[in-house]
């Protein structure tokens, strides 16, 4: 990012600033057993820290649908990650493994408006329920005739 400032979304007012701008407050932490500095929303004074009550983690936009598909059930979860890793892309949609199903890889979305995020969430959501997807298998494990791995990952 060089000299770039890194530009937040805050998880409460979902208001967009500069980590500069961001004053820091001393709070009390959980699990921590003194006084920190917790960096706060400048708009809203939302703290930033996981271990405040009230935080911006717990109230951030977070959808979540679980999808029932013949191989399994699968959860599509889209939130507002706080921080961009690119300074434009806040929202991100992913796919887990809920039951039965085991992905190796989660598919992954990233966008730039609320909106998109959600409308594309939506989208996933249909296109699953309606069977329009396909499982591509890959396989990166190795066999040797004769010779049972004893890796307890690949049983």
């Amino acid at each position: 990012m060089g000299d770039e400032m890194l530009k937040r979304l805050c998880g409460n007012c979902e208001r967009l600033y500069e980590e500069e701008e961001a004053p820091n407050v001393i709070m009390y932490v959980k699990g921590v057993a003194h006084l920190m500095p917790v960096r706060v929303c400048p708009f809203c004074g939302c703290p930033e820290h996981s271990g405040v009550p009230n935080n911006q983690w717990e109230k951030r936009f977070h959808k979540i649908d679980y999808v029932k598909i013949k191989e399994g059930t699968l959860k599509v979860s889209t939130v507002n990650l706080m921080r961009a890793y690119d300074e434009r892309h806040f929202w991100e949609t992913m796919i887990f493994n809920v039951e039965g199903l085991k992905l190796e890889h989660y598919p992954m979305w990233r966008y730039e408006t609320k909106e998109e995020a959600i409308k594309n969430h939506e989208r996933i959501v249909q296109l699953l329920k309606k069977g329009k997807y396909k499982l591509i298998p890959k396989s990166f494990s190795l066999e040797l005739e004769g010779l049972k791995s004893e890796n307890p990952f690949e049983r």
